[in-house]
């Protein structure tokens, strides 16, 4: 009997010493790696991959079984979806970003399928994008005060109208993850209570029948006040008389300020082709825009300043006109790069000169006309787009 445990032992042990043998000089084997590189030039995989020389599969199978890779197959080869887990910024919504494939270093002359694996290769999906450091520092931003900030502008005690009509844009074209709304209570007490009510509860498909009340009863008495009423009354599909006399009273005046030449350009959008004298006002106020613009941005009572060239910004693209076209460049400065200037660890200062960042104002109105901007250029043809149309 013992014998027989001993000849089983001794086949055990050639049976264990052959397996670790062949893991020995499966590991001594050819390998290459493959990797992934965020478009900050942050390393995400790094993984080396031991390889059979003369294997029959296809590039493809090999770093889909290693790495998993997420591929589609057309008629033109294989396009990379994802690697590893890791996908392109955005990826599903828009294709601002995508990997550009490198073998050793250098751009691939050829698609994943057709690449020949040789030992030592380094296979790179490095992150990329066709925009520019500006568009690129948009979208940066963006998501940064939407991770980090977007809590202190939506809370049970306040919100703040501008930066819940963007996140709510966000949300709708699938940028970011649906938001829980506050428990908010609704005011309607002023106008402009009114209208920010009127937006948090549009975009959060909340029951607006009282607000759209008060806003019918209320009667404006200044022109600033006519702008959000007739912004609000325009979200709510309000009374029609009621915004036939907002825009009476708003298409006569005479306009010599450009931050308040943008707030209009906006609040007139709805009715731009409906209404011949919203037309013609609109056609007026561009050259008040033009007039104030500096590589600062726009000026506005005397300074420029980052609020009045946001308000610009959503103005324009309102009309669909490009902030950072040609006719609103100054000295190369376009008006969406003149907004960056007045970022501080993301948030935004009111003027230059100043210190320390507005968060109050001037902050939730840049992050929106840049979620304006960003809705306006990733939407094929450009059309023109309003924030305040929920």
């Amino acid at each position: 009997m013992k014998k027989i445990w001993l000849a089983v032992l001794v086949s055990l042990s050639f049976v264990i010493l052959a397996g670790c043998q062949d893991q020995e000089l499966l590991n001594d084997g050819p390998s290459f790696t493959v990797e992934v590189v965020s478009i900050e030039g942050v390393t995400l995989l790094s993984e080396d991959i031991i390889f059979v020389e003369n294997d029959d599969r296809t590039t493809v199978e090999i770093l889909d079984e290693a790495v998993d890779l997420d591929y589609s197959t057309s008629q033109y080869g294989n396009y990379v979806n994802g690697v590893g887990g890791f996908y392109p910024t955005e990826y599903g919504v828009t294709y601002n970003y995508y990997f550009y494939l490198l073998v050793n270093g250098v751009g691939s002359e050829v698609g994943i399928d057709q690449i020949v694996i040789t030992e030592d290769m380094v296979i790179t999906f490095q992150e990329t994008s066709g925009f520019d450091e500006v568009d690129l520092r948009v979208d940066e931003l963006i998501y940064e005060y939407v991770d980090q900030y977007k809590e202190m502008y939506i809370t049970d005690a306040a919100i703040n109208h501008y930066v819940v009509a963007a996140l709510g844009h966000l949300v709708d074209r699938g940028y970011i993850d649906p938001l829980t709304p506050p428990a908010y209570q609704a005011n309607v007490t002023t106008i402009q209570e009114a209208f920010k009510t009127a937006v948090f509860q549009k975009t959060f498909d909340l029951d607006f029948s009282a607000t759209l009340t008060a806003l019918n009863g209320f009667i404006s008495t200044d022109s600033y006040s006519a702008v959000s009423h007739l912004s609000a009354l325009s979200l709510l599909e309000g009374d029609e008389q009621k915004i036939n006399d907002l825009l009476d009273m708003l298409t006569q005046l005479t306009i010599d300020d450009a931050e308040y030449a943008g707030m209009l350009m906006q609040a007139f959008s709805p009715y731009e082709q409906d209404v011949n004298s919203v037309n013609t006002a609109i056609n007026l106020l561009v050259p008040v825009i033009q007039n104030n613009l500096t590589t600062s941005g726009i000026t506005s009572w005397g300074s420029p300043s980052s609020s009045a060239t946001a308000m610009v910004v959503i103005g324009l693209i309102a009309k669909g006109i490009n902030p950072r076209g040609e006719d609103y460049s100054v000295e190369n400065v376009d008006l969406i790069e003149a907004l960056l200037l007045y970022e501080t660890d993301g948030f935004f200062k009111w003027q230059l000169s100043n210190e320390s960042v507005d968060m109050l104002f001037s902050s939730p109105q840049v992050f929106a006309a840049l979620v304006t901007y960003k809705v306006f250029r990733d939407v094929w043809g450009t059309p023109a787009f309003d924030l305040f149309n929920i």
